[in-house]
């Protein structure tokens, strides 16, 4: 395998060395996994969690009574 890889370089060993700016191909997909599990986390954390209803968002009790006393008042006639 040495003799190949000094004869033709590393690339007909079909496997990146593991040194140098190669190294960064075998760190890059365990960080993608990584920050794949972190996100991920983070999203069903976020999916999971009640959103807080803004006052603009929640119509009174009075304002919803009145508009279905009014519906059924349309709907009776």
């Amino acid at each position: 395998m040495d003799y190949f890889a000094t004869r033709y370089g590393d690339q007909v060993l079909q496997e990146p060395p593991q040194r140098g700016f190669a190294l960064a191909l075998w760190a890059l997909p365990v960080l993608a996994l990584l920050g794949g599990v972190i996100w991920v986390g983070y999203v069903a954390r976020r999916w999971r969690k009640p959103q807080p209803v803004s006052p603009a968002q929640a119509a009174p009790a009075e304002t919803n009574d009145e508009y279905l006393r009014q519906v059924e008042r349309d709907l009776g006639d």
